[in-house]
């Protein structure tokens, strides 16, 4: 008995033993670790990070180099756009306006979909903490890679909310409901209620396994509205949407497409549809806590009922929470006048709430500052001018200095583009143009050829390539004046053709052309072989 104890003692030590070492052994090698960065997000859960270095390269460190940690991890305010949208967003420009577009099999990259549908890449990875799971969870990408992130914001955790928004809880103080459009019966053309969801429900889920809908909406108690019917016909559209204190998700479906809502719900919500054809599948599941009633006086028929609180109103100093309360008839379940309750005992409905002091306005630390205008996009002639920006970055402790554009483009969006009018300051404003060379005056030996040659005037708006001569059209022919003199082409050249025979020698004669300058708009010019450019002869040498 004596030994084995012994033996079992020594075993317990080895093992505790090898476990110290193995955790000593990551931290062999190196050097200590940084601090951990800045969040990469200002709320709604961001990403920071802490490095270090090995220091025996050559034998090599066991462990991390580098470590993750959630942080900011409040909700944003209500009617933000979400940070996946707001990284679009900074691409916008002029005539290109980008909104987010979710690829499942790339998770982590930044694709956007412009005005006209189309969807591009613009970034190989999203910034850390951008939302990178489209079911109802906390996955968020850190370094490129969707990372699983729990409900209490700690990058691998696994917790998760329960269907009453409880965090790592089971349920048990939750009870869940169900039905479908098939448990009522509609009229086709007509719009129903298929459902109500009461206040304080917590989870939402509505699965439209059609598209054959004419209408399909959320209706709250104060005759606000979510309008639904858009996902019904546009296949790639998927967003988040806020109502009635609920934050949710639309998802494509093959068939139709889903609707995840997290509340609490402020206050009853109806689901409306107005079917195109007999039972249209719509179903729809909800998730509402055990009802908390304060009953300071048992034997009251009407009591209050309080919902969960809302999130702070303000991410930094403080702000404010609400929720919703209600009067109940004890015997029904449902909701009354708020007069049959005892006013005396109801629940605030309002209290205040404080987080972290606040830092300096985004807006505050980041400005597009206006610099000079560009050349005149036109040499000569009206056209305009860009005014250039700069991004103006002031730090916390007051200091100012310039930084890249897209660091102004990723917190208070895309550049202002500001034009103006401007003229040319090229004196002449216009161009040389010719005709093609006509046929060689001589059909052996050395003649020559000619072609017409006008001054055209340039238009602001005009993009033609230099020597691009139309004869088949009327220039609009101006004064030489217009044109630089030093740059006027040539309207003559010599041309050699075969070399004459001897026993014609002295019977070279210059031989007679039918050149195209007699089917030409205008004719030919005084010497009959040149092309002119306009009436009286005009473009003709001499004229």
């Amino acid at each position: 008995m004596v030994i084995r104890s012994i033996g079992m003692e020594f075993y317990k030590d080895l093992l505790l033993s090898f476990i110290v070492v193995s955790v000593a052994s990551q931290d062999v090698g190196w050097s200590p670790w940084s601090d951990y960065g800045a969040c990469s997000r200002t709320c709604g859960g961001g990403v920071r990070s802490r490095s270090r270095r090995c220091l025996e390269p050559r034998s090599g460190c066991n462990g991390e180099s580098k470590t993750y940690q959630s942080c900011e991890t409040q909700d944003c305010p209500v009617g933000s756009l979400d940070f996946r949208s707001q990284q679009c967003s900074s691409f916008n420009r002029e005539d290109d306006i980008y909104g987010s577009y979710y690829d499942k099999k790339f998770p982590c990259s930044l694709y956007c979909e412009d005005q006209l549908g189309k969807v591009s890449k613009l970034r190989n990875t999203v910034i850390d903490g951008t939302s990178c799971d489209n079911e109802d969870s906390f996955g968020v990408c850190v370094a490129g890679v969707c990372t699983k992130v729990g409900c209490d914001h700690v990058i691998g955790s696994s917790k998760t909310l329960d269907e009453c928004l409880v965090c790592g809880g089971r349920g048990e103080n939750c009870e869940t409901l169900s039905g479908s459009s098939m448990d009522t019966t509609l009229k086709v053309g007509e719009i129903s209620e298929i459902a109500t969801f009461p206040f304080g429900t917590t989870k939402l889920i509505i699965r439209v396994l059609t598209r054959r809908l004419a209408m399909i909406a959320l209706e709250a108690g104060d005759g606000t509205s979510l309008n639904l019917t858009q996902y019904l016909f546009n296949e790639k559209l998927n967003n988040t949407v806020n109502f009635s204190g609920a934050q949710g998700k639309v998802h494509q479906l093959d068939i139709g497409f889903m609707l995840t809502a997290r509340g609490p719900f402020v206050q009853a919500v109806h689901l409306k549809i107005q079917p195109s054809v007999q039972s249209p599948d719509v179903r729809y599941e909800y998730s509402i806590p055990s009802i908390r009633i304060v009953e300071k006086n048992p034997e009251l028929r009407y009591s209050w009922v309080d919902g969960r609180w809302s999130s702070c109103s303000v991410t930094c100093g403080v702000g404010y929470q609400r929720r919703a309360v209600n009067c109940i008839d004890r015997s029904s379940g449902q909701t009354v006048n708020n007069d049959l309750c005892l006013a005396a005992e109801m629940p605030a409905m309002n209290q205040s709430c404080s987080n972290s002091p606040c830092r300096q306005a985004v807006d505050d630390r980041f400005k597009w500052i206006p610099g000079q205008f560009t050349d005149c996009n036109m040499a000569c002639g009206a056209g305009h001018q860009t005014q250039r920006m700069f991004c103006l970055q002031t730090n916390l402790d007051g200091a100012s200095a310039y930084v890249p554009d897209v660091v102004c483009m990723q917190n208070i969006g895309s550049k202002p583009v500001i034009r103006r009018a401007c003229f040319g300051s090229e004196t002449h404003c216009g161009r040389w143009i010719t005709s093609s060379w006509s046929q060689c005056s001589v059909s052996c030996g050395q003649g020559r050829q000619t072609r017409s040659v006008a001054c055209e005037r340039i238009f602001h708006n005009e993009e033609v390539e230099e020597n691009d001569y139309d004869a088949s059209r009327e220039a609009d022919v101006e004064d030489e004046s217009l044109c630089p003199a030093d740059g006027r082409p040539s309207s003559q050249q010599l041309c050699n053709m075969s070399t004459c025979s001897e026993s014609k020698e002295d019977e070279i004669s210059i031989i007679t052309v039918i050149h195209d300058c007699q089917t030409s708009r205008y004719g030919c010019c005084p010497d009959q072989i040149t092309a002119a450019l306009g009436k009286n002869f005009l473009g003709c040498d001499g004229e």
